[in-house]
Formats: structure tokens, sequence, C-alpha cells
């Protein structure tokens, strides 16, 4: 009976033992499945390196690659978006290292409100006008086969408003904005009714080539007359020095006469 029972005993714990061990080995796989699953995945390791960041760096918090517009509209817009907030790393980015026009210019002096006006090409290049809010004209150049990539704002030229002493000089400002579409401009050199004026004036002839013909006085007045291929005239007049006391560098051209 004792015999029996140590036997009993020795089996049961035989199967004891046994579950034991298949518990672990279960554990085990399951561990090794978890692991295997992963690396196909493609989980990182002391070998593995890190994914490359968009644009060629390295780790999640590397900054993208640097956009470059292919339009030369978006280029020019996105340098001088760059040059107004002050994000010369950007600029840097968009203008060639040897055009140092928009740190020539600077920023204290003018208006800062500037608006695209458009871009014309010729022979490779680009060329983008800009006109801030008092008629400064900022002019780009670009080079065609830079677009869309870094350095393609190779030169450019900047025009502010000015008021000359001379009227014919002054008169040529005005008709040049006013060719040009610059009625930011044209308002600073004319008075109300001047600009009136003009502006009725057909649009059709501000691609005329004017040529200027004379300065006459009478009456207190000059006036002084351009003429196009056609024969039409356009005239301004000013008041003499001295005539209008007081009177400033704006908006000296007091009325504006067409002669068809």
């Amino acid at each position: 009976m004792r015999t029996t029972h140590r036997a009993a005993a020795i089996l049961l714990l035989a199967f004891a033992l046994a579950g034991c061990a298949q518990t672990a080995g279960s554990s085990s796989t399951a561990g090794a499945g978890h692991a295997g699953g992963s690396a196909g995945l493609g989980a990182i390791d002391a070998s593995t390196p890190p994914p490359a960041a968009p644009g060629g760096g390295s780790g999640p918090d590397a900054p993208p690659a640097p956009s470059y517009p292919s339009d030369a509209g978006e280029y020019s817009r996105a340098a001088v978006s760059a040059w107004l907030a002050g994000d010369n790393g950007r600029l840097d980015q968009l203008r060639d290292p040897a055009n140092m026009l928009f740190h020539s210019v600077g920023l204290g002096d003018y208006d800062r409100h500037y608006t695209f006006q458009w871009c014309q090409g010729a022979a490779g290049s680009s060329y983008c006008m800009f006109y801030n809010a008092v008629g400064d004209e900022l002019r780009l150049h670009l080079s065609n086969p830079r677009l869309g990539g870094p350095h393609a704002i190779v030169d450019g030229e900047f025009h502010p408003l000015t008021f000359p002493p001379d009227m014919q000089a002054y008169a040529q400002e005005c008709l040049d904005g006013w060719k040009a579409g610059n009625t930011a401009r044209v308002g600073f050199l004319t008075t109300a009714d001047a600009l009136a004026h003009l502006n009725a004036i057909a649009t059709g002839h501000r691609s005329d080539d004017w040529t200027f013909q004379d300065a006459q006085g009478a009456a207190g007045s000059s006036y002084l007359t351009w003429r196009n291929g056609s024969g039409d005239r356009i005239v301004f007049r000013f008041h003499n020095p001295g005539v209008v006391p007081g009177e400033g560098p704006q908006h000296r051209i007091v009325d504006v006469l067409w002669n068809p």
C-alpha cells in the first residue's frame, strides 16, 4: 500500500514538472516571435542608423530641405518676403552670393509694403518688378537656368521715388511712372487734378515712345511737352518757382494736358 502511494506521488510530481517546463517554453517562444515581428518591420538597434530626415538631415528633428520655386515670379516673391522678414538665411539661399542688392538697399529708410507687379523674360533671364506703397521700384534679375535651385537672383536694381528740382527731370519721372503703371509714384508727383487728367489718357499710349519736345513759360507757369511718334502730345504744367509760397517738393505737376 505504501509502495502504491509512493508511486502515485512520484507520478504526480513528474506531471507537475512537465507542466512547468511547457509553460517556460511557451513564454520563450512568444518572446522570440515578438522580436522577430519587430525586426521584420524595420526595428532600430545599435547596428542600424536612424532614418534620414527629409532633405538629407539625420534624425527626426532635422529641418526640411529648402524649397526653390521653378517659376520666376514665385522665386522673386520668396526672396522679397525673406528680405522684408529679416530672414537672411532664407535670402542667402535664393540670392547669388555676389548679389548685394538687398544689403545695399536696407530697410530703415524705405516703405516696406511691396507688391509684385510682373516678370518678363529675355535671353535666359527673367526680370521681376515690385513697387512699394510710395512708388519705389525694386527690379530683380534672375537666371532662368538656376530656377528650381539655389542662388537664382543674380542682380537687381532699386529706384526710389525722388523729387528732382529740375522740372524736366521731375516730369520725366512722372511720365515713366505712368508708363510703368506705378500709380503710387505718379500720385506723389501730381496734384489730384493732374492725376485725373493723366489717367484719362488711353492706357494704350503708355507703350508709346515719348520724346521730350520743349519747355515754354506763360503767366507764372511752365509747360513741358512730350510727343509720341503719331504727333500726340502730353504737356505737364508746373508753377514757376516762387509763384506759390511754401510749395513743397511733392505734387509739383499741377495739371496735365492731352493734345492728340
